[in-house]
Order: structure tokens, then sequence, then C-alpha cells
């Protein structure tokens, strides 16, 4: 009986294989693609593209140490916190908007290059955490309040997230890659809600 109910399980949650969407290969449950999380997995390609060359230059990214890239990230979150916790995003202030969604990506981009150099420094692909990022993602925005009080505390989150990232870089090497993991998809929650016809 315990043998059979530990199949199931693992038959359950086994990867099957990966799929490829904007560079990134994505792992699903049985093979199975839920629509939620394939539009939340569009959005996070989108941010990507969206964020490329708005803090790094495109070259320097792909060579760009973890910490670096990390620190550079770091300024356009407080920024962002900034604005939401002062409430300047309206739906007359397109302009401040438009600035708040490009740095949104750009965070988003930053932290999913921050991600990848660590997958390569220390030897190991960093899919399954997008695909971790994308999920909380998904979950998150369809369970919690998306008004702008709750997405500045979002963006505190993210920075302290970055922070305990930083910490882990010399001794955690999953605790880095998790924490990376949870400020992506906290932002990725911020640019999907303050981008227009994104969510």
């Amino acid at each position: 009986m315990a043998a059979a109910s530990s199949e199931r399980r693992d038959n359950a949650t086994r990867e099957i294989g990966p799929l490829r969407r904007g560079g990134h290969s994505v792992r699903t449950l049985d093979g199975r693609e839920s629509e939620g999380f394939a539009r939340w997995q569009a959005l996070y390609d989108r941010a990507t593209a969206a964020g490329c060359g708005e803090i790094v230059a495109p070259d320097e990214e792909g060579v760009a140490a973890t910490d670096e890239l990390l620190a550079a990230a770091l300024p356009a979150l407080l920024r962002i916190g900034t604005r939401l916790s002062a409430a300047v995003i309206t739906a007359a202030d397109t302009r401040s908007r438009k600035h708040l969604v490009r740095e949104a990506a750009a965070v988003v981009r930053l932290l999913d290059c921050a991600l990848t150099a660590h997958a390569r420094d220390n030897g190991y692909t960093p899919d399954a955490w997008r695909t971790n990022a994308v999920t909380f993602a998904w979950s998150f925005a369809d369970t919690e309040d998306t008004g702008t009080p709750r997405l500045a505390a979002t963006v505190d989150d993210a920075v302290r997230d970055v922070g305990r990232a930083f910490v882990a870089l010399r001794r955690d090497r999953l605790g880095v890659a998790e924490r990376l993991s949870d400020a992506l998809g906290r932002m990725l929650v911020v640019y999907a809600v303050t981008a227009p016809g994104q969510r």
C-alpha cells in the first residue's frame, strides 16, 4: 500500500521534459501546461526582453558576476518602491507609469541575468528556479491584493530577497538561487500590474 502511494506521488511530481520559450527551458509537471502558467511565462519573457539595456549594457550582462548584477538592480528596486509608496502612479500620470514599467522590466532582466550568472558559476541550470519565479508570480497575483500599497510592500520584499542573496553568495549556493527566484517572482508581479494590458 505504501509503495503504491509513493509511486503515485512520484508520478504526480516527476518532470517530463522542457518546453522552449523565449530562449529559456521551462519544465512542467506531467507534461501539462496550464493557461495561467503560460500567460505568466509570456510575461516573464516580455519583461526580460523589455528590460534589455535599461540598466546594464546587453554585452556586459553575459560576463558580469552575480554580485555586480544585483548591485545594479538595487537602485532601480528602491526607486520603484519609492514611486509606489508615494502613489504617483495614476491613470493620468502616464509618463511616470512608463518609467516604472521600464524599470520593473529592467529589474526582472537583471535578476534573471544574476540567476544565470550564479548558475554558470556554480554548475547548475537555472530553469527550475525560473519556473519557480513564474509560478510564484502567478499564484501571488491570483491570491493577493495587487493595489499600490501591496505592490510597494512586494518591492520591499524583493529588496530583502536581493539583500539575502548577497549574504548567501559566499556560503549558500541554493539560498542565492531561492532568493533570486523569489525576487524575480515579486518583480514580475509588479511589472504585470503596472504595464498596461500585460495581465
